[in-house]
């Protein structure tokens, strides 16, 4: 898929390795054989992790076995519990019948392989899960390693390969923008990273250009600030939610509107949605604000570090702690299969909390119709 060349290209520029991460339930028949043929099909090109939500004690012997067939010995290795650690180190995390237990991080690409479990099954069985393996293991090679033609190109031409033209004028542009500040292969790679993040959620890819160009150059800005290498006169606040998509989309038009433009407002989403919550779109319009220009955005380090404040809204741990920000989580319903009913109410507990908020930060806020008298 486009997103495994993408991420290969961004990792391939910043002379890093790609890592992938294995997870089943036990790592003991699955995840194992994946990782050995990655391995052995990888080589050092590849770093390659494996663990389990719920590790065995041993390796399934009929997994050796069926390994030993191919030439490959996975027989001294440990079933690993899954950690936080390990999902944070990978770049793509495949998980196989774990269900919901490998924790989300922004930036990661995630897939799931539906693979039968051969734990308690013979050789005969356990060989074609073996074979589907590792007939999707030379696939993700082929989506993440770029042959040894496109490696010497790579080498005659130094420079990213975009796959699409108007990526490699968006980067120009960005470049020039920002001389001075970042170097063509870092804007580079936050053009290509940012395309790569908005385009896993996309239900539409061909907008996924468009929002890209708004992205890039917003987390560009975000970093810039953060490094002090352009000014920012005015409060930062970011608000993070799961999907972006409802609650931290409200809270940013609505500090948006009631600061007057005196707060510079972020918003993300841990695991972002395709699109906005329909309801809450109309909710916010019957107060007189628009969400149309508004999307989905995965969180990223870039806003976290450029803010002075962090508001999380459900979403656990995703956010990154950086010393010097202040940090606070407001516990509200999630709109996500409300009425309008419903989401009005959150949005007008929501407008009142902003209204707080900016009082906090020395800025009168300013009237807004069509609100309860709570907010």
């Amino acid at each position: 898929m486009i997103i495994y060349a993408l991420a290969m290209v961004t990792l391939v520029a910043a002379n890093e390795k790609l890592t992938v991460l294995f997870v089943c339930v036990h790592n003991a028949g699955r995840s194992q054989m994946a990782a050995g043929y990655l391995k052995a099909f990888g080589g050092d090109r590849v770093a390659v992790l494996s663990a389990g939500s719920e590790p065995k004690d041993q390796i399934n012997p009929v997994a050796v076995a069926a390994m030993a067939e191919e030439g490959i010995d996975i027989s001294h290795n440990v079933p690993k519990i899954l950690t936080t650690e390990a999902v944070k180190e990978s770049d793509v995390v495949i998980t196989m019948g774990c269900g919901d237990t490998c924790p989300i991080f922004p930036g990661k690409l995630y897939e799931d392989w539906e693979l039968d479990d051969p734990a308690g099954q013979g050789i005969e069985s356990v060989r074609p899960i073996r074979d589907d393996i590792k007939a999707r293991i030379q696939q993700l090679l082929s989506e993440i390693l770029p042959d040894d033609g496109a490696q010497a190109s790579s080498r005659a031409q130094p420079g990213l390969q975009f796959p699409e033209a108007h990526l490699a004028r968006l980067a120009t542009e960005l470049t020039e923008k920002f001389a001075g500040v970042f170097n063509t292969e870092t804007v580079e790679r936050y053009v290509l990273e940012s395309y790569a993040g908005l385009l896993r959620t996309s239900r539409v890819p061909a907008h996924v250009a468009t929002l890209t160009a708004r992205f890039a150059k917003d987390r560009l800005t975000a970093l810039a600030q953060a490094k002090g290498a352009i000014a920012s006169p005015l409060p930062e606040v970011l608000f993070v939610c799961v999907q972006n998509a409802g609650r931290s989309q409200m809270a940013a038009v609505l500090t948006r509107h009631l600061s007057g433009g005196k707060v510079q407002v972020r918003s993300a989403g841990s695991s972002p949605a395709a699109e906005l919550n329909s309801t809450v779109v109309a909710a916010v319009a019957e107060i007189g604000l628009s969400l149309d220009e508004e999307f989905p955005k995965p969180l990223t380090d870039d806003v976290v570090q450029a803010a002075d404040v962090v508001i999380t809204m459900g979403c656990g741990d995703a956010c990154a702690i950086y010393p010097g920000k202040r940090y606070l989580d407001w516990e509200l319903r999630d709109p996500a299969g409300l009425d309008l009913e419903g989401v009005r109410a959150i949005r007008d507990d929501i407008a009142a909390r902003v209204r707080r908020l900016l009082g906090e930060l020395g800025v009168e806020a300013l009237e807004l119709g069509g609100l309860s008298s709570a907010g």
